[in-house]
């Protein structure tokens, strides 16, 4: 999470510290794996239909829990021109990093002691996070940009 918010050249020492606001809780070399997952996550991307969702007989999932895909055998391809001119043509096949800092949200909120949580409800609870689902046209990722390029 706090990788997003500093701008911070590297040094080239993966043990240097990182001094910044807010604090970075690591050094370099965790600055640097911070930044190529947010990278890696953004830029990882397909032709439409080259990959789809391998859902096996009996197996029901929902929409919004479609975590993995499956290569697509029967895929065909796409005209280079079609795939130059529109971003329709192109899909994310990786997890959207939440601003969380995770694939997949977690309730931080929650309390271990479960008799607690009986007796009285949180009013203030927090909303799980969303991120973008998986073979996503990129033509949606218009109020991304901001996001990716570490602009708000």
């Amino acid at each position: 999470m706090v990788a997003r918010q500093i701008r911070k050249f590297f040094t080239g020492r993966l043990d240097a510290p990182i001094v910044s606001y807010p604090p970075f809780p690591g050094n370099e070399a965790n600055y640097l794996r911070a930044q190529i997952a947010r990278i890696s996550a953004s830029t990882q991307v397909s032709p439409l239909g080259f990959y789809h969702f391998g859902e096996e007989e009996g197996e029901e999932e929902e929409e919004g829990a479609r975590d993995s895909v499956k290569e697509n055998p029967n895929f065909e391809g796409i005209p280079v021109q079609e795939m130059a001119d529109s971003l329709s043509a192109w899909v994310h096949h990786t997890q959207h990093i939440l601003k969380q800092g995770r694939c997949t949200w977690v309730n931080l909120a929650e309390k271990a002691d479960l008799d607690l949580e009986e007796k009285r409800e949180e009013p203030d609870e927090p909303e799980p996070e969303i991120g973008p689902l998986l073979l996503t046209p990129l033509s949606e990722d218009a109020g991304e940009q901001t996001q990716a390029s570490g602009r708000r």
